[in-house]
Protein backbone atom coordinates (compact mmCIF):
# COMPACT_ATOMS: atom_id res chain seq x y z
CA UNK A 1 0.00 0.00 0.00
CA UNK A 2 1.60 3.51 -1.07
CA UNK A 3 -0.24 6.63 -0.73
CA UNK A 4 0.69 9.99 -0.21
CA UNK A 5 2.20 10.40 3.44
CA UNK A 6 2.10 6.42 4.36
CA UNK A 7 4.63 3.91 3.59
CA UNK A 8 4.27 0.51 4.02
CA UNK A 9 7.60 -2.10 4.00
CA UNK A 10 8.18 -5.21 5.23
CA UNK A 11 11.42 -7.36 4.49
CA UNK A 12 12.05 -11.06 5.26
CA UNK A 13 15.47 -13.09 6.00
CA UNK A 14 15.60 -14.91 2.39
CA UNK A 15 16.67 -18.89 4.75
CA UNK A 16 14.79 -18.33 7.86
CA UNK A 17 11.80 -16.10 7.09
CA UNK A 18 12.43 -14.49 9.87
CA UNK A 19 11.27 -10.30 9.58
CA UNK A 20 14.42 -8.37 9.45
CA UNK A 21 12.75 -4.92 8.31
CA UNK A 22 9.34 -3.39 9.57
CA UNK A 23 8.95 -0.03 7.90
CA UNK A 24 5.11 1.44 8.41
CA UNK A 25 5.18 5.24 8.16
CA UNK A 26 2.21 7.00 8.26
CA UNK A 27 2.08 11.05 8.19
CA UNK A 28 -1.49 11.67 6.78
CA UNK A 29 -3.92 8.64 8.92
CA UNK A 30 -2.00 9.02 11.82
CA UNK A 31 -2.89 5.82 12.44
CA UNK A 32 -3.28 4.54 17.10
CA UNK A 33 -1.81 2.11 18.19
CA UNK A 34 -2.47 0.86 21.78
CA UNK A 35 0.00 -1.97 22.56
CA UNK A 36 3.50 -2.91 21.08
CA UNK A 37 3.26 -6.24 22.77
CA UNK A 38 3.75 -8.27 20.02
CA UNK A 39 7.45 -7.00 18.40
CA UNK A 40 8.21 -9.59 20.85
CA UNK A 41 7.55 -12.31 18.27
CA UNK A 42 9.73 -10.23 16.11
CA UNK A 43 13.29 -10.84 17.21
CA UNK A 44 15.10 -11.09 14.46
CA UNK A 45 13.92 -7.66 13.73
CA UNK A 46 17.13 -5.07 12.68
CA UNK A 47 15.16 -2.14 11.47
CA UNK A 48 11.96 -0.63 12.76
CA UNK A 49 10.37 2.85 11.55
CA UNK A 50 6.90 3.71 12.80
CA UNK A 51 7.37 7.43 12.36
CA UNK A 52 4.00 9.66 12.35
CA UNK A 53 2.20 6.52 14.13
CA UNK A 54 0.37 7.28 16.96
CA UNK A 55 1.70 5.96 19.75
CA UNK A 56 0.39 8.18 22.61
CA UNK A 57 -1.65 4.79 23.68
CA UNK A 58 1.62 3.02 24.95
CA UNK A 59 2.50 4.88 27.78
CA UNK A 60 5.73 3.87 29.13
CA UNK A 61 5.93 0.15 27.70
CA UNK A 62 7.00 1.11 24.14
CA UNK A 63 10.50 1.09 25.85
CA UNK A 64 10.40 -2.31 27.26
CA UNK A 65 8.84 -3.75 24.07
CA UNK A 66 11.46 -2.24 21.53
CA UNK A 67 13.93 -3.51 24.02
CA UNK A 68 13.30 -7.23 23.18
CA UNK A 69 14.92 -6.88 19.74
CA UNK A 70 18.54 -7.25 20.60
CA UNK A 71 19.38 -7.46 16.99
CA UNK A 72 17.66 -4.14 16.19
CA UNK A 73 19.95 -1.60 14.25
CA UNK A 74 18.04 1.25 13.32
CA UNK A 75 14.79 2.68 15.36
CA UNK A 76 12.89 5.43 13.64
CA UNK A 77 9.76 6.68 16.59
CA UNK A 78 9.78 10.06 15.37
CA UNK A 79 6.39 12.30 15.26
CA UNK A 80 4.80 9.39 17.06
CA UNK A 81 2.87 11.53 19.75
CA UNK A 82 5.02 9.94 23.00
CA UNK A 83 5.24 11.50 25.91
CA UNK A 84 6.88 9.16 28.31
CA UNK A 85 10.61 8.10 28.38
CA UNK A 86 11.75 6.15 31.00
CA UNK A 87 15.08 7.13 32.93
CA UNK A 88 15.88 4.17 34.14
CA UNK A 89 16.49 0.25 31.69
CA UNK A 90 17.58 -2.40 34.35
CA UNK A 91 18.63 -4.09 31.25
CA UNK A 92 19.84 -2.57 27.87
CA UNK A 93 19.46 -4.96 24.86
CA UNK A 94 20.14 -2.44 22.61
CA UNK A 95 23.32 -2.27 22.29
CA UNK A 96 23.48 -3.06 18.59
CA UNK A 97 21.78 0.24 18.15
CA UNK A 98 23.00 2.43 15.26
CA UNK A 99 20.57 5.17 14.37
CA UNK A 100 18.03 5.88 17.11
CA UNK A 101 15.43 8.77 16.29
CA UNK A 102 13.16 9.72 18.75
CA UNK A 103 12.74 13.53 17.50
CA UNK A 104 9.27 15.36 17.35
CA UNK A 105 7.51 14.12 20.43
CA UNK A 106 7.01 15.52 23.64
CA UNK A 107 8.79 14.22 26.80
CA UNK A 108 9.43 17.10 28.80
CA UNK A 109 11.95 14.84 31.12
CA UNK A 110 15.43 14.68 31.77
CA UNK A 111 17.80 12.95 28.88
CA UNK A 112 17.95 9.27 30.28
CA UNK A 113 21.00 7.98 31.86
CA UNK A 114 20.75 4.78 30.11
CA UNK A 115 20.93 6.41 26.77
CA UNK A 116 24.76 6.43 27.27
CA UNK A 117 25.07 2.56 27.12
CA UNK A 118 23.98 2.53 23.40
CA UNK A 119 27.65 2.85 22.59
CA UNK A 120 27.53 1.49 18.84
CA UNK A 121 25.18 4.57 17.96
CA UNK A 122 26.37 6.55 14.53
CA UNK A 123 23.36 9.07 14.65
CA UNK A 124 21.24 9.85 17.43
CA UNK A 125 18.42 12.24 16.96
CA UNK A 126 16.87 13.97 19.92
CA UNK A 127 15.29 17.35 18.02
CA UNK A 128 11.79 19.21 19.82
CA UNK A 129 11.20 16.94 22.70
CA UNK A 130 11.02 19.92 25.37
CA UNK A 131 13.84 17.86 27.34
CA UNK A 132 15.64 19.67 30.41
CA UNK A 133 18.02 20.69 32.42
CA UNK A 134 21.55 19.45 31.00
CA UNK A 135 23.31 17.07 28.85
CA UNK A 136 24.82 14.48 30.99
CA UNK A 137 28.45 14.38 30.93
CA UNK A 138 28.53 10.55 30.29
CA UNK A 139 27.88 11.44 26.53
CA UNK A 140 31.56 11.60 26.59
CA UNK A 141 31.02 7.43 26.12
CA UNK A 142 29.34 7.81 22.93
CA UNK A 143 32.68 7.24 20.77
CA UNK A 144 30.99 6.67 17.73
CA UNK A 145 28.67 9.11 17.12
CA UNK A 146 28.74 10.89 13.64
CA UNK A 147 25.38 12.89 14.05
CA UNK A 148 23.73 14.36 17.37
CA UNK A 149 20.94 16.67 16.60
CA UNK A 150 19.71 18.20 19.77
CA UNK A 151 17.72 21.29 18.72
CA UNK A 152 14.57 22.92 19.96
CA UNK A 153 14.75 21.80 23.89
CA UNK A 154 14.38 25.14 25.08
CA UNK A 155 14.29 24.11 28.60
CA UNK A 156 18.00 22.27 28.14
CA UNK A 157 20.14 25.17 29.71
CA UNK A 158 23.81 26.13 31.08
CA UNK A 159 27.17 26.30 29.79
CA UNK A 160 27.66 24.38 26.28
CA UNK A 161 29.19 21.21 27.02
CA UNK A 162 32.50 20.95 26.34
CA UNK A 163 32.85 17.15 26.68
CA UNK A 164 31.39 17.00 23.45
CA UNK A 165 34.83 17.80 22.00
CA UNK A 166 35.86 14.77 22.51
CA UNK A 167 33.69 12.56 20.13
CA UNK A 168 36.48 12.41 17.66
CA UNK A 169 33.83 11.02 14.83
CA UNK A 170 31.20 13.60 14.97
CA UNK A 171 30.58 15.30 11.85
CA UNK A 172 27.33 17.26 12.44
CA UNK A 173 26.30 18.67 15.92
CA UNK A 174 23.12 20.91 16.22
CA UNK A 175 22.43 22.71 19.66
CA UNK A 176 20.39 24.84 18.06
CA UNK A 177 17.03 26.65 20.21
CA UNK A 178 18.02 25.49 23.20
CA UNK A 179 18.90 28.13 26.32
CA UNK A 180 22.75 27.49 26.40
CA UNK A 181 24.18 30.69 27.55
CA UNK A 182 27.59 31.73 28.47
CA UNK A 183 30.95 32.10 25.52
CA UNK A 184 31.45 29.47 23.07
CA UNK A 185 35.27 29.70 23.96
CA UNK A 186 35.12 26.69 26.88
CA UNK A 187 33.51 24.68 24.29
CA UNK A 188 36.01 25.49 21.60
CA UNK A 189 39.10 25.71 23.25
CA UNK A 190 38.42 21.85 24.86
CA UNK A 191 37.94 20.58 21.06
CA UNK A 192 40.25 17.78 20.54
CA UNK A 193 42.51 17.91 17.28
CA UNK A 194 40.44 14.65 16.03
CA UNK A 195 37.35 17.23 16.01
CA UNK A 196 38.96 19.65 14.09
CA UNK A 197 39.07 17.32 11.50
CA UNK A 198 36.06 16.03 11.85
CA UNK A 199 33.56 18.07 12.51
CA UNK A 200 31.44 19.23 9.52
CA UNK A 201 28.39 20.96 10.17
CA UNK A 202 27.91 22.91 13.84
CA UNK A 203 25.08 24.67 14.53
CA UNK A 204 24.44 26.97 17.54
CA UNK A 205 21.87 29.27 16.58
CA UNK A 206 18.99 30.59 18.49
CA UNK A 207 20.37 29.94 21.86
CA UNK A 208 21.59 32.94 24.47
CA UNK A 209 25.62 32.79 23.85
CA UNK A 210 27.28 35.81 23.95
CA UNK A 211 31.11 37.31 24.06
CA UNK A 212 33.80 37.08 21.40
CA UNK A 213 33.60 34.93 18.43
CA UNK A 214 36.90 33.03 19.07
CA UNK A 215 39.95 32.91 17.30
CA UNK A 216 39.93 28.99 18.29
CA UNK A 217 37.11 28.79 15.28
CA UNK A 218 39.91 28.47 12.68
CA UNK A 219 41.05 25.38 13.89
CA UNK A 220 38.00 23.51 13.13
CA UNK A 221 39.41 23.17 9.40
CA UNK A 222 36.73 20.45 8.27
CA UNK A 223 33.70 23.21 8.95
CA UNK A 224 31.35 23.01 5.70
CA UNK A 225 28.33 24.45 7.19
CA UNK A 226 28.40 27.04 10.35
CA UNK A 227 25.36 28.69 12.00
CA UNK A 228 25.58 31.19 14.89
CA UNK A 229 22.64 33.50 14.42
CA UNK A 230 20.69 35.04 17.12
CA UNK A 231 22.93 35.13 19.64
CA UNK A 232 24.80 37.85 21.54
CA UNK A 233 27.37 37.94 20.26
CA UNK A 234 29.87 41.01 19.88
CA UNK A 235 32.72 42.14 18.70
CA UNK A 236 34.78 41.85 15.02
CA UNK A 237 34.51 38.46 12.85
CA UNK A 238 38.02 36.65 14.10
CA UNK A 239 40.55 36.83 10.50
CA UNK A 240 40.92 32.69 11.55
CA UNK A 241 37.55 32.18 9.71
CA UNK A 242 39.11 32.79 6.77
CA UNK A 243 41.47 29.57 7.26
CA UNK A 244 38.07 27.84 7.11
CA UNK A 245 38.57 26.70 3.06
CA UNK A 246 35.78 24.25 3.09
CA UNK A 247 33.13 26.24 4.59
CA UNK A 248 30.15 26.51 2.23
CA UNK A 249 27.49 28.21 4.60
Amino acid sequence: MTEIGVKRSCECNNKSGHVTKLDVQDFLFNEQISSLDWLSGLSSLKYLGLSGVDLSGVGANWLHAVNTLPSLVELHLDHCKLKTLPTSLPLVNLTSLFVLDLSYNRFSSFIPQWLVNLTSLIKLDLRFNYFQDTIPFDFVNLRNLRVLYLSGNPDITGQLPSFLGNLCKLKTLDLSLNNFCGTIEGFLGNASACLNKSLESLYLSFNNLLGKVPDSLGRIGSLRYLHLEYNSFWGSIPASIGSLSSLQD
